[in-house]
């Protein structure tokens, strides 16, 4: 995604790629189903120690009455039509987050908007990045 970039050195690369990678992934899927233009953006910014993650989607969204168990193991807004076991990426992701002291919450913009602080997986940098810049990148999804 051209332009995004912190500038930090990311000291938790597994549990920042788990954290991203899955809320990615279900912005994706949800604006593929949503009307045109079917876009994700995706957000990232450094705050000193901090890095802030904001994922938004042109999908239908999560239903306000859903926004607090979303987070639960085994609770999806999807269907299967195979039958298999959905309801997962969103709840690891939150094990992931409170488990650092961080924090993640649901809102709407259109569709879903996932914002996520994860403190201190962040390393002391120089220039820009350590006064606390952002980059956003966002994506058709065809």
């Amino acid at each position: 995604m051209p332009g995004s970039r912190v500038g930090q050195r990311i000291s938790d690369i597994t549990g920042v790629l788990t954290v991203v990678g899955n809320l990615v992934d279900n912005a994706i899927d949800a604006a593929a189903h949503g009307p045109d233009p079917r876009e994700a953006e995706l957000t990232l910014a450094d705050a000193g120690p901090d890095l802030l993650i904001r994922v938004r989607d042109s999908g239908p969204g999560v239903p306000h009455h859903m926004r607090e168990q979303i987070f639960m193991d085994g609770v999806t807004t999807k269907s299967s039509a195979t039958g298999a076991r959905r309801g997962l990426g969103v709840a690891l992701v939150r094990q992931i987050v409170e488990g650092r002291g961080g924090l993640i919450s649901v809102g709407q913009d259109g569709g879903a908007v996932f914002t996520v602080v994860l403190p201190g997986c962040l390393a002391a940098g120089t220039g820009a990045a350590a006064a606390g810049t952002g980059a956003a990148a966002r994506e058709p999804v065809s």
